[in-house]
């Protein structure tokens, strides 16, 4: 029987999932939509709560409604039309995915770690995300303050990241205590910040280390600056304003990456 009510229970708890962080976290669970992203969590292994889907659904989209059944999970038609007005995108494409959030993983023997302090916009996480899962950084975290990871905006232009590396939310304290302590090998931190001594250019970067990116107005937090351990700037040919949060990370990252893969 296809979905045709607004009311119905599972269209209003998507509805509550992609509008509040705090029904998200009360329930354990986050959206995804679009084929891409569900082709995504499946590769990685991992079973939905519940899908539904629309008539507007690809020959591609089919086939993942088909091994979602095979894997024994519910999926239920819902009017084309109700499946978009839920949707947080223009269209939903037809299918969307209700999951648990992710957990944090045992991992502690990154050689990489990438650290966002109150990072607010969602498509500059989202596009950092991407980048470290890119680039081989096994966990990010996120410091509070920062935008929910697991957001619509943020989930969409990850494209797929959240699968890829483990997520956690740490304080200053914890940020520390999981990159020096817990983490084998120990873990540099190392802070972007354009007024610093050294340039990427001049740093070794081919140590294990944390890369910590401040926040896109304010900088990183003074407890996060007390933790670093050293601070890197990039180089600029023009005095100007500092660089747009997932640009300087993204630029970061690749030198980190490049540095450790020379020929």
């Amino acid at each position: 029987m296809t979905i045709t009510s607004s009311q119905n229970s599972r269209i209003k708890l998507v509805r509550g999932l992609l509008a509040e962080r705090k029904e998200r976290e009360k329930n354990h669970l986050f959206v995804i939509e679009g084929i891409r992203l569900a082709e995504e969590a499946i590769s990685a292994g991992i079973k939905p709560q519940f899908a539904l889907f629309s008539s507007q659904l690809t020959s591609r989209g089919s086939e993942i409604i088909d091994k979602l059944k095979l894997l024994g999970v519910e999926a239920e038609e819902a009017d084309a039309d109700l499946l978009d007005r839920v949707s947080d995108t223009c269209s939903s494409q037809g299918i969307l995915m209700v999951l648990n959030l992710l957990e944090e993983s045992p991992q502690t023997n990154n050689h990489n770690v990438l650290v966002l302090d109150r990072i607010s916009d969602p498509g500059n996480l989202g596009t950092l995300l991407r980048t470290a899962a890119g680039l081989g950084f096994g966990s990010v975290i996120t410091t509070p303050g920062s935008v929910d990871v697991f957001s619509p905006k943020v989930v969409r232009s990850a494209m797929g990241a959240h699968f890829k590396s483990n997520l956690l939310v740490r304080d200053a304290n914890g940020v520390r205590e999981f990159c020096q302590v817990m983490n084998q090998p120990p873990l540099k931190i190392v802070l972007a910040d354009a007024q610093a001594a050294k340039t990427c250019w001049e740093m070794d970067l081919t140590l294990p280390l944390a890369l910590v990116i401040g926040s896109e107005a304010d900088g990183p937090t003074p407890e996060i600056r007390l933790n670093a351990d050293d601070t890197v700037a990039i180089p600029m040919k023009f005095d100007s304003e500092s660089l747009n949060a997932a640009v300087s990370g993204s630029i970061l990252m690749y030198e980190i990456y490049r540095q450790r893969n020379k020929p």
